[in-house]
């Protein structure tokens, strides 16, 4: 299959998905064709599906929950490729640049695929040289992973991938964590890779300005559907045909042509000239189309502030940095150097920086994180802080984003204030959706917001904010701006790192470049652009001697914005925020929900608009008018259909097979015919026949390193929890764990893990023909709490769990053991003699089912919910 792809690299049809424990789609009917060889842009707001989609193009990436439709990858089902084959042939870049490296040294992460192929050593070599030299890596190549930037690190990820030599590339927004000059850089390599090596890519983004001019092919999502689909050819009508919120992630050049246009600013246009080929796509085509247009009034417009230098905020410093210096333990050289930084009360101050300059350092060191090794860090007295770490799944601490909220109302004593300020920053935030869901299922944008809303209701004096737009769609980009300008109006002092230049220049009063160690260029917004080559905007670079001292888009269409602070209303107000005196901006709240009911653009076939005529273009298409139809609310529990997930109605039978009967056979073959002389022999056909389910199913379900890892590991928890309590023979600690096992992990890997985790303990306080019993009893303690409560069969409630959990211990391993018992030790069965087997087993199984159930009440939830992220 490999390199022998036919016309369409994928053919999706009628695609539905629900995550687990969720009753609404992440993807709604889904029909996509992507050409072989194509350059694709997949685009939307944050959490419409593009991550969900792009998973779907790997299977060992598949999401878990409920499935439906077909996905063929060169003409075959997608379920059928090989893992061999699709470890070689499709090849996945993540969002965040750490984690997709596995080794240490930036060679071996290289080499790592390619030996897990067992492809031979010179073959390796020879490979790992091609593709480093092609890359221009050798000055990294014997760099440790640790020590490479964001921007390095990402570099490293898409030349490990295409050291396998791919047919199609799969990137999840790869670039959103680069400064702009990694970004270009990234981007320009993907173009070289699919022009002279005939790749397919698949990129999802949200800014796609550099993306335009080396794409084949746009796709529009909105809330788990595809919307638009768009050939090169027709990007000029994406522009008149897009809605509101795919129009702010438009470049700048196409966003000035736009509202130029639409606002009559140009004086003369050349009707002829003007149609819709001639709209610009990138800076090169706008400066283009800007020296045809008559500029003098945008000049003239411009001169009332161009002269802007200094902010006017009175000299009340609340953050002074002096001589500060950081180096790293075991580092020669310093990552900060003698830098100096003084910041006012209620000032947004913007840094800048390549990756790996420092930037979050810094942000460290003022958060009193790290320790300065030289200089000073001064915060005014009184003055709170409040950190938004890059990662903003460091701020969250509970199963559910209201409870997460909530967790800030100790900051106030005023609870009707309180109350208030969370319905509104929750409006604010657009987290309304969010609020019964995991944050941690979050998509990157919708978990930044989450997090935006915690910092709000911190009610800190100084908000210190590393990349808060990452992951953000423009639209609600926007509305973070204004929120932004809103806190910095009622006196909150504001630091913002961040690699998106255009949002700094659009919220930022002051703005500096970290560089070597040093804050350089420090000044004015307008001035520290104007006087930038490269970290400025795009508007100044198309506008640069043509209409001198435009900055932003607004600028260009005489839609300054000077006054930072004055975008506010009286409709809102939040007394228990520390010296609020003003209101939010009236229309934050209604920017992003006023398009969520917006219908598909006529061209765009659909199944609920019988009347369309005009189609998608003919080599990506998006065929909504299937007769195939999906609830939307679909039942999470039940099976996807044969030809997307294992029908394991089958499956299901022979495992009952394996565990009710070939097992007990076992056992009485090694009682009756090898009279428990061999039971180490026993023992490990047990363990190899609780492993047949694991091995029958392993191709289907794909386990995953993660899922075998984490067996593994709780193995050894259930071992070393019962070795623990030796001394108390009646306390074993490991049903409980065992009993998580078979709910997180399901029937197969539970029987498994309590079978493996008796057999082992049994090394510790002693084996005999009893363990045989010991193994089939804890692993069908597992099996059974896998079979009721994996994907949520029964609700996991820690109570129901507990006494489910004694039941179990008390029922069927006390049972079990107790037979053993009998057998083994009467010389003759009778009512008597069961009577009495299992009435001087009673004190211990009551005694070990009351220890079960209050373990699983003690550590259940919190052991699922973690190990549950985890797989």
């Amino acid at each position: 299959m490999n390199k022998n792809l036919g016309d369409m690299a994928y053919e999706i049809k009628d695609l539905s998905f629900a995550y687990i424990d969720s009753c609404v789609n992440a993807l709604t009917d889904i029909n996509l064709n992507i050409p072989s060889g194509s350059f694709v842009v997949l685009c939307g707001p944050s959490g419409c599906g593009k991550t969900t989609l792009l998973r779907h193009l790997k299977p060992v990436m598949f999401p878990r929950g409920k499935r439906e439709g077909v996905i063929l990858y060169s003409g075959t089902d997608i379920m059928s490729v090989e893992d061999r084959v699709q470890a070689q042939d499709i090849g996945y870049v993540f969002q965040n640049p750490d984690a997709g490296i596995a080794t240490q040294k930036v060679w071996t992460e290289l080499a790592f695929g390619l030996e897990s192929l067992g492809l031979d050593n010179q073959v390796i070599r020879q490979r790992v040289a091609d593709t480093a030299s092609y890359f221009g890596m050798q000055d990294i190549f014997e760099k440790n992973n640790d020590e490479l930037s964001g921007g390095e690190k990402q570099l490293v990820n898409l030349a490990s991938v295409l050291v396998m030599n791919p047919s199609v590339l799969v990137l999840d927004e790869p670039v959103s964590q680069l400064d702009p000059i990694s970004s270009a850089r990234f981007i320009e390599l993907l173009g070289r890779i699919n022009r002279e090596n005939g790749i397919t890519v698949v990129i999802s983004a949200h800014r796609i300005e550099e993306l335009l001019s080396i794409s084949t092919h746009m796709v529009v999502m909105k809330e788990g559907k595809i919307t638009n689909c768009y050939d090169k050819n027709k990007y000029s009508a994406m522009v008149s045909e897009c809605k509101e919120e795919l129009k702010e992630a438009l470049p700048a050049a196409t966003k000035m042509y736009i509202a130029m246009k639409n606002n009559g600013v140009v004086n003369r246009i050349d009707a002829k000239e003007d149609t819709e080929e001639f709209c610009p796509f990138s800076v090169a085509e706008g400066r283009t189309w800007l020296r045809s247009k008559d500029m003098k009034g945008i000049v003239n417009s411009l001169e009332s502030f161009s002269k802007d230098t200094e902010s006017e905020r009175e000299n009340n410093p609340v953050i002074e940095v002096k001589s500060l210096y950081y180096s790293y333990p075991k580092s020669e050289h310093g990552i900060i150097k003698n830098a100096e930084l003084s910041i006012m009360k209620g000032e947004v101050y913007g840094m800048l920086g390549a990756n790996g300059s420092g930037k979050s350092t810094f942000l460290s060191l003022l958060s009193g994180i790290i320790r300065p090794t030289h200089g000073k860090v001064i915060i005014s007295k009184g003055n709170r802080l409040c950190l938004l770490p890059q990662n903003p799944e460091l701020l969250f601490e509970k199963d559910k984003v209201k409870d997460d909220i909530d967790l800030t109302k100790k900051t106030t004593d005023n609870a009707k204030a309180w109350d208030n300020l969370r319905e509104q920053v929750i409006s604010l935030c657009d987290i309304e959706k969010l609020l019964n869901l995991n944050p941690y299922n979050l998509s990157g944008g919708e978990k930044q917001r989450v997090a935006l809303a915690k910092v709000i209701m911190s009610d800190a004096d100084i908000l210190l904010l590393d990349e808060p737009s990452k992951g953000m769609d423009a639209a609600h980009k926007s509305t973070l701006i204004r929120i932004i300008k809103w806190l910095s109006g009622i006196g909150k002092t504001i630091l913002i790192v961040s690699h998106d230049i255009d949002f700094v220049a659009d919220c930022a009063e002051r703005v500096g470049l970290l560089f070597d160690g040093n804050i350089t260029a420090s000044g004015a917004v307008r001035k520290f652009m104007l006087n930038n080559n490269y970290y400025t905007t795009d508007v100044v670079k198309m506008t640069r001697g043509i209409a001198d001292g435009c900055v932003t888009v607004a600028d260009v269409t005489c839609e300054t914005s000077g006054n930072k602070t004055s975008d506010v209303s009286s409709n809102i107000t939040s007394d228990a925020l520390s010296n609020t005196t003003s209101e939010a901006p009236s229309n934050i709240t209604s920017d992003t929900s006023s398009n969520k009911t917006s219908e598909a653009p006529s061209n765009i076939t659909n199944n609920t608009s019988s009347n369309t005529t005009s189609e998608a273009p003919s080599n990506i298409t998006n065929d909504t008018s299937s007769n195939t139809t999906s609830d939307a609310l679909g039942d999470t529990t039940s099976e996807a259909p044969s030809n997307i997930t294992n029908n394991t109605s089958s499956n299901t039978v022979k495992f009952w097979l394996i565990y009710a009967l070939i097992m007990p056979v076992t056992i009485w073959f090694g009682m009756e015919i090898l009279q428990d002389r061999k039971y180490y022999f026993i023992a490990l056909l047990i363990i190899l026949e609780s492993m047949i389910p694991f091995y029958a199913g392993f191709e289907k379900k794909r386990y995953s390193a993660r899922v075998i890892v984490v067996t593994a590991v709780l193995c050894a928890t259930a071992v070393s929890s019962r070795v623990a309590f030796y001394m108390l023979p009646g306390i074993k600690p490991m049903a409980a764990i065992i009993i998580i096992s078979g709910v997180v992990l399901g029937k197969e890997l539970g029987f498994m893990a309590g079978s493996l985790a008796m057999l082992i303990s049994n090394i510790f306080f002693g084996q005999g023909a009893w363990t045989p019993w010991q193994m089939f009893a804890m692993g069908l303690v597992g099996m059974i709490a896998g079979l009721l409560f994996h994907k949520r069969r029964f609700q996991v409630n820690k109570y129901i769990l507990a006494g489910t959990g004694a039941l179990l211990v008390f029922i069927l391993y006390g049972g079990i053991v107790n037979l053993n018992t009998l057998l083994t030790v009467r010389d003759a069965i009778s009512v008597e003699a069961i009577a009495t087997t299992y009435l001087a087993g009673l004190p211990f199984d009551i005694l070990h089912s009351i220890v079960t159930a209050a373990l699983l009440l003690a550590i259940s939830k919190g052991m699922i919910k973690k190990i549950g992220r985890i797989v």
